[in-house]
């Protein structure tokens, strides 16, 4: 107790005096604020007589759902955005087509419509006030025009055959498209002011006739045509009734598509592969020779002024970039499109398209607030097992249980596009561990119980057809499934050149080298089924080195659903890492060679034993002699 009293002695006065008033104001608060939750009323300034400090409410980690993350939209009604591009494209992040829209800087990508219908191959007129494109509304693939400028939309055609690609003349009174009549595709042309005239047939040949492409001068359509039993280009002369058409890429070996004119018309460019690989060719219409020449890689172009613009196709994703035509230097940093794309034009930004850009990032904005952030772990939540299929036939009908709810939905929404049920067949599933694998295919994602294989017979049967990609080096394949009802109302024509894997069993060696060949374009309406696996996370695998020698190592059949895995981390969902490991061999110990001692004449050859024969029993019957 002495001992106390003297250190409290030793507290100077001024220590004492300073907490005596902290206490004091610390009960004065106190007081203050149990009076105001038993009055109810408001705090008002002058009532606060301390500043309180400030905590964090709770938060319950377990109710609560993630706010959405606050973006800045750059797009102001008050800003000029002259010399700025705003891009359509139209791409399949939900698996359906829709039309979006992109300005670097000015909009982030942005659905530009409201409501579900699918849309694809948007067109941008020369004034950049309208945008035409084809929409399944009706049920079947029309051609519509939508007016930026007052939000309102037109019908150009409405029959039951497919219309697509549309292309504007120069002064804006005409478009040209492609449809698909009697069972082959072919060029028209619409007159805008006219719109009660029937449309005037630019093509008539057996073979296809697609992609239009309207010259700057107005006297010209570009196109792509396989009347040499190859996709090439092909420009008809408008003025002309005789020798109208003209071939001029005449590259047998390559798949020439997307043709685009030059801002001075005096070159063309176009996407050209001979592998799968797209490259862009530009053709000078002035030059007599040497007139074609590489530009980069890519795919969609868009000439305007000096600058370039295409998409780079991925194996499994997409980008938009651009080059100066002149240097060929990079202008615009490549930038990921989700989906698949199925379209792509600009726009040239003006002040008169301010209130636009203003709507659209208000659009923007409602479209992020109806996003849903909140996600579940079903890999933390649940335990990773094998889950059997439902009625689906395959050796080991099992899939993981995180990977099940996705083939479910990738099965039926194929099932709704193609009309049948593809997926219900499969050649492979999950496969345990202990069967054996295809040569070179050590890691098969097929064990991983994350992937599966689609029953081959669907392209014997001529019920899908593969189309030959090369992408970053490797061979991948694209899926198109044939649809159940051929009235236009499922699927689109096909504008690639399928690729037959059965011909190397044929008795030709040169198709037997490239492991198959091309052949010409089917009739009917086709589903790109590798489009929709792709939109909904299944993505597809490369061929591996020897798959033109072993058919089964093509994959053109088999997707996984990786979700960001990789092979090891997906094998160790299912397996011990002592499952993985393959036993080290040691080496046995190394003999030591005896010198075999060479027969002199002073030597005697030692003799060798021959072995005494065992006698062994017959197992023969010993007939017994008839009396």
């Amino acid at each position: 107790m002495d001992k106390s009293r003297s250190i409290a002695n030793r507290i100077p006065v001024q220590i004492w005096v300073i907490l005596i008033l902290l206490n004091i104001g610390l009960i004065l608060s106190v007081l203050n604020s149990e009076i105001l939750k038993s009055s109810g009323n408001p705090v008002q300034a002058s009532q606060i007589t301390s500043t309180p400090t400030i905590s964090p409410s709770p938060t319950n980690s377990s109710t609560s759902i993630p706010k959405p993350i606050e973006q800045k939209i750059v797009g102001n009604p008050d800003r000029s955005y002259l010399g700025e591009n705003l891009y359509f494209f139209s791409s399949n992040p939900t698996g359906k087509y829709q039309i979006y829209v992109f300005a670097p800087g000015i909009l982030p990508i942005t659905k530009l419509f409201d409501d579900d219908f699918e849309k694809i191959q948007p067109s941008v007129n020369p004034e950049n006030n309208k945008i035409a494109y084809s929409a399944r509304k009706n049920g079947y693939w029309d051609l519509y025009i939508y007016d930026l400028s007052n939000n309102s939309e037109i019908r150009i055609t409405d029959t039951p055959e497919y219309e697509g690609n549309p292309t504007w003349s120069p002064d804006g009174l005409f478009i040209a498209y492609e449809s698909y009549k009697n069972g082959n595709l072919d060029i028209f042309i619409k007159s805008l002011e006219e719109m009660d005239l029937a449309p005037i047939q630019l093509t008539n040949s057996i073979e296809a006739d697609y992609s239009p492409a309207w010259s700057p001068s107005g006297r010209e359509i570009a196109f792509v045509s396989t009347q040499s039993g190859e996709d090439e280009i092909w420009i008809a002369l408008l003025d002309n009734v005789e020798n109208r058409f003209t071939n001029i890429s005449k590259s047998p070996s390559k798949s020439d598509q997307h043709p685009a004119w030059s801002t001075d018309g005096s070159y063309l460019i176009w996407s050209s592969d001979v592998n799968g690989y797209p490259l862009l060719q530009k053709y000078d219409l002035s030059s007599q020779t040497m007139n074609l020449h590489q530009f980069s890689e890519g795919s969609f172009p868009i000439w305007n002024e000096d600058q370039i613009y295409y998409i780079q196709l991925g194996a499994n994703s997409n980008y938009l970039t651009s080059r100066n035509s002149k240097n060929n230097s990079v202008d615009l940093a490549s930038t990921r499109i989700p989906g698949q794309v199925n379209g792509f034009s600009l726009l040239k930004l003006s002040s008169i398209h301010d209130q636009m850009i203003s709507e659209l990032s208000n659009s923007f904005e409602k479209q992020l607030s109806q996003e849903s952030f909140s996600s579940q772990n079903l890999a933390n939540e649940n335990k990773i097992t094998l889950q059997q299929l439902s009625e689906i036939e395959a050796p080991y009908p099992y899939l993981l249980n995180v990977v099940s709810d996705p083939f479910t939905k990738l099965r039926k929404r194929v099932s709704e596009e193609v009309g049948w049920d593809f997926l219900n067949s499969l050649e492979k599933a999950y496969t345990p561990i202990t069967d054996p694998t295809n040569p070179g295919n050590d890691q098969d994602w097929i064990f991983t119980g994350r992937a599966f294989e689609f029953n081959p017979l669907t392209l014997y049967a001529g019920l899908g057809i593969i189309v030959r990609e090369e992408r970053d080096g490797l061979i991948f394949w694209r899926v198109y499934l044939k649809t159940r009802y051929q009235d236009g109302s499922q699927g689109l024509p096909m504008t690639q050149l399928p690729w037959q894997l059965d011909t190397r069993f044929s008795n030709d060696a040169a198709t037997y080298e490239t492991g198959g060949n091309r052949i010409s374009l089917p009739d009917g309406y086709w589903v790109d089924f590798t489009s929709i696996a792709l939109s909904l996370g299944w993505e597809r695998q490369p061929a591996l080195t020897n798959w033109k020698t072993y058919y089964s190592n093509a994959r053109f059949n088999q997707f996984v659903f990786t979700n960001g895995l990789d092979w090891i981390t997906a094998m160790n969902e299912i397996y011990p890492i002592e499952a993985l490991r393959s036993p080290t061999l040691l080496p046995s110990a190394t003999i030591t060679p005896s010198i075999t001692p060479t027969t002199r004449y002073f030597r005697s050859v030692t003799p060798t034993i021959s072995p005494t024969e065992t006698l062994v029993p017959t197992r023969r019957p010993t007939w017994t002699q008839s009396p």
